[in-house]
């Protein structure tokens, strides 16, 4: 069923009031865009959301950082992992409320697209430790986020849209998108990522991880997470791959060889598993 060009994009105001940005996250943003701001006062943030202290402790003795149970308090997570750190595992964290928000015939397709972004970010994350110039745990954020624009046209057009992700090919998805509802899923999420005040480098990700040569401010962020999304498939999801891996690292311009490659993926694998858990 196509829709006109342009309703979606004019249905996109009352979407982002539905399904809004954790209140959470967005104290956390708006509080480390204040200069000051102090360490105390971002950590009580986090600390007055006791579901979302309990998944952060979780997530930081995880196998993607390597603390295995050294870390037990929010205080203690910022003095090891670093305030900025601690921030975006926070946002990440906290996205996970978005996922889980809508109708209980969404379920499956919502759970599959929140597994896909965590897997996304573990492998995006592993990937930038490799890279000079990207943070690592802001490509698990750009991971975990990356494909939130999905969400809000499930929101928009339940059925159909969740039968297009079923049948259409991750290459050709955005083409199928533009045909029947007149913008992208980056598109959409570009819109919600800058509704939600999120970093320029971000929204950068989130709108251009398929066309990263268009990306303004995230450069070498956006080729991780297209990495790591085209990885995430090839390695964790029965899809048909549109590159190798060694196609991957190469359009993404990231020199990895593959013993280390192979490492990653087994690092993310139990990443995943334990990041999974901790979000239940």
């Amino acid at each position: 069923m196509s829709v006109v060009t342009g309703s979606l994009e004019q249905a996109l105001d009352g979407m982002l009031e539905v399904r809004p940005f954790p209140a959470a996250a967005t104290q956390l943003m708006a509080a480390c865009n204040e200069e000051s701001s102090s360490i105390r006062e971002l950590t009580e943030i986090i600390k007055y959301d006791p579901g979302l202290s309990m998944r952060l402790l979780k997530i930081a003795n995880s196998p993607m950082y390597g603390f295995c149970g050294q870390i037990r308090s929010i205080d203690h997570a910022t003095v090891v992992l670093g305030l900025r750190a601690l921030r975006n595992l926070a946002v990440s964290t906290a996205l996970g409320d978005v996922f889980e928000s809508g109708t209980a015939t969404t379920d499956s397709v919502r759970k599959s697209l929140w597994q896909h972004s965590l897997a996304c970010g573990c492998v995006a994350r592993l990937l930038a430790e490799r890279v000079d110039d990207v943070v690592p745990d802001e490509a698990f954020l750009g991971g975990v986020v990356h494909d939130v624009g999905k969400l809000f046209i499930l929101d928009y057009d339940t059925a159909n849209y969740a039968q297009l992700l079923s049948n259409c090919k991750m290459h050709h998805l955005t083409a199928a998108e533009v045909d029947t509802y007149g913008m992208p899923h980056t598109a959409v999420g570009r819109r919600c990522g800058q509704d939600w005040g999120l970093p320029d480098e971000i929204v950068d990700v989130i709108g251009c991880h398929h066309e990263t040569e268009t990306a303004d401010f995230g450069g070498t962020l956006v080729q991780i997470v297209f990495a790591g999304n085209h990885l995430t498939v090839n390695w964790f999801e029965e899809a048909e791959a549109e590159f190798s891996d060694t196609e991957i690292l190469a359009r993404a311009q990231v020199e990895i060889d593959s013993d280390h490659l192979e490492q990653i993926s087994r690092t993310s694998t139990e990443s995943i598993q334990a990041i999974s858990e901790a979000c239940c």
